[in-house]
């Protein structure tokens, strides 16, 4: 009998020689080939000096379920290497519990702080909140800081009123003048001890909602599109049998893409 032939692809030969914008093609199409994607191929790509590549190395691995992809990243956050934020940040999709104090430590150091910050907001859980209250108190990180506890618990953290702008500003330059209102600080801990039981510590959050007990289930619609492809994609990467999905067409084909 006749055998179905898959379609084959030197992804890793042709990685190195192409041009920074095929070779993103080729980095995002990997991990949507059968059996063609793997932990060398994820190496060879996240060695390219473009983000953009390095980040779709990240999804690949994760659409096709690599296993050898929570390991990488748990290695990247340590030896925080600054041409490795990309899995910083992505560890924060495919880690687990024991993953919060390697995220947190990274939070500390210089070339890693944002995207640890970012990680953190993405691994979802509670008990990172406090230690994000304090890191509103840097200047540097208190907006990523922010974003992170909005992502977690879906709500906006507090701020003051918005400075007033310096003296001697031209109109055209008052037009383009966009204050950031700084973070009230006292009336986000105080928020946070006023609704922190509404959070199980055990499992995580996205934008206020629990996505441990059934993600891809109703919760899943009422997540921001752009949270639910980090939720999706952990989903790939851990859970055997989870469906194959394309959440970056058109709304009506995204969980049947081939209908």
């Amino acid at each position: 009998p006749l055998r179905s032939r898959r379609p084959q692809a030197n992804l890793g030969e042709r990685a190195d020689g192409e041009s920074e914008e095929v070779t993103w093609f080729l980095a995002e199409a990997g991990g949507r080939i059968q059996g063609a994607w793997n932990a060398t191929l994820l190496r060879q790509f996240f060695g390219h000096a473009c983000p953009r590549v390095r980040e779709a190395a990240l999804r690949s691995s994760a659409r096709c379920g690599l296993p050898e992809l929570p390991a990488f990243c748990r290695a990247a956050t340590s030896r925080v290497n600054p041409a490795a934020l990309e899995a910083i940040r992505f560890l924060g999709i495919v880690g687990s519990h024991d993953d919060l104090s390697l995220l947190q430590r990274a939070t500390s150091n210089p070339v890693a702080s944002t995207a640890a910050v970012d990680g953190l907001g993405r691994l979802g859980l509670p008990t990172s909140v406090p230690v994000l209250l304090e890191l509103l108190e840097l200047p540097e990180l208190a907006d990523y800081a922010a974003a992170a506890i909005e992502r977690i618990t879906g709500q906006q953290v507090p701020r003051g009123a918005p400075p007033e702008p310096p003296p001697g500003l031209s109109e055209d330059e008052l037009d383009l003048w966009e204050p950031k209102p700084p973070v009230d600080l006292p009336r986000a801990r105080d928020w946070w001890k006023a609704n922190a039981d509404r959070f199980d510590p055990k499992k995580r959050w996205q934008a206020g909602l629990c996505v441990s007990d059934d993600a891809l289930g109703p919760v899943f619609d009422d997540l921001p599109l752009s949270i639910r492809y980090d939720v999706y994609l952990r989903q790939r990467v851990l859970v055997p049998g989870t469906p194959d999905w394309e959440l970056e067409t058109w709304t009506r084909k995204q969980k049947n893409p081939g209908g």
